[in-house]
């Protein structure tokens, strides 16, 4: 990763690690940068593309809309084009940029509903599993992986520099996708505002920290005119037992006191998402969920919706054991690379596994080809690889369908 310099104006320039090492400063810079209107750019290439100041619980830096892809790509600024990341799947109108900076989302899940009795909300839990798209169609929302997904990737969980390396701790992992759920807005509601992520667990501190979660709780869920509002968790998978009519999940960071209940199409969700095999079998795999919650008639906390994400040690996705190997790969290597987000895409979405940001002025295509795909994958893999060689020069292809255990040799990192 390259520090490359932010110029506020002819006196003011800045690296963003001493932006981000200097809090009490940067935060006066920013608000001055505002009240006079300035656009500071970054001069990480000749575009010198512009961001706009933003403010939240804070000032920060704003990308300007569009800007992402003309950052260097070994910019911290930097943003995949579309053509490498699973949104292209989705109608426009599912993520939109608001004019106030936040990331306007469509999902299929609820964040409320109106009191019923306790069969009417079997109903409705299962309404809120979307339905099966036509082959090849756009999709009108998001599910709750992709937005657990999206928010990973607002949080740059799914970058890697070798900086990072000892850094990724969950105290990390949690302020990142606690600061990047202020910027998202789903259902005409501020993620941050119904957003609960277990803090680190620490046993000489557990009666403070078990005190703050119910304050979050009540909180957040309330009754009010006759709505009772859900709360959003998110968190690692620690255990689960699932038994024909119902499930339970306790999060890592969180005491067995502290249980998330699911009836029965929760268990088929978590059945059909594959997870299970990662909690009992992989040990350099884990489980991050996404849940709907609300209390119950007997004040159990229940699971209406229900998402997952699988991640590595570093808090990278990691959907397969080949996405395993080649993470593990970069990271020896200390290279600067990007793990892409599937988000809701089908095999013939064809999007790269990972995207190397130190080859060059352009990054590289990275993409794992599994076997046994259909006619229409293959087609669809054939005119991606033509689409990343005509954008990016070249592409970096490991092709188990045919058989090849082997992965190709990873293109040079380019020194600065």
């Amino acid at each position: 990763m390259s520090d490359f310099l932010i110029r506020f104006n002819e006196y003011t320039v800045h690296t963003r690690q001493w932006l981000d090492d200097h809090d009490r400063e940067t935060q006066v810079i920013l608000a001055k940068a505002k009240e006079n209107d300035v656009h500071p750019r970054c001069e990480c290439t000749k575009a010198s593309p512009s961001f706009y100041i933003a403010k939240r619980s804070k000032f920060y830096l704003a990308k300007m809309p569009g800007t992402g892809k003309l950052h260097n790509p070994a910019c911290t600024s930097f943003e995949l084009d579309g053509d490498v990341r699973g949104l292209n799947a989705y109608e426009k109108s599912v993520v939109k940029l608001n004019s106030d900076g936040m990331l306007a989302i469509k999902i299929h899940a609820p964040f409320s509903h109106k009191r019923v009795d306790r069969n009417e909300r079997v109903t409705l839990g299962s309404n809120s599993i979307p339905s099966v798209q036509a082959q090849h169609q756009k999709q009108e929302a998001m599910s709750l992986s992709a937005l657990l997904a999206i928010l990973w990737e607002q949080a740059e969980l799914n970058r890697w520099y070798p900086l990072f390396a000892g850094k990724r701790s969950w105290g990390v992992v949690r302020k990142r996708l606690t600061e990047a759920s202020e910027n998202i807005v789903a259902k005409r509601t501020q993620l941050s505002s119904i957003l609960f992520i277990p803090e680190s667990f620490k046993l000489d501190r557990k009666d403070e920290i078990d005190s703050r979660r119910k304050e979050r709780f009540n909180s957040i869920m309330r009754h009010q005119n006759g709505k009772t509002q859900y709360m959003v968790v998110i968190g690692r998978i620690r255990n689960i037992e699932v038994n024909d009519k119902s499930v339970s999940i306790r999060l890592a960071q969180q005491g067995n006191n502290v249980v998330y209940w699911g009836e029965k199409f929760i268990t088929t969700k978590i059945e059909s998402s594959g997870c299970m095999d990662v909690l009992n079998d992989a040990d350099d795999q884990k489980v991050m969920v996404i849940m709907i919650i609300n209390r119950d008639d007997r004040d159990a906390l229940m699971i209406r919706d229900i998402g997952f994400l699988q991640i590595d040690d570093h808090f990278l996705p990691s959907k397969t054991a080949e996405d395993v190997v080649i993470t593990k790969v970069l990271i020896e290597g200390e290279r600067d690379f990007i793990k892409t987000m599937p988000y809701d895409t089908t095999n013939d979405n064809v999007y790269p596994d990972f995207m190397l940001l130190d080859t060059g002025l352009k990054p590289t295509p990275l993409a794992i080809f599994h076997a046994f795909a259909s006619e229409d994958t293959l087609d669809a893999r054939h005119k991606a690889k033509t689409r990343w060689e005509a954008e990016y020069n070249t592409s970096w292809i490991w092709n188990i369908e045919h058989h090849d255990k082997t992965y190709p040799k990873i293109p040079f990192k380019q020194e600065k």
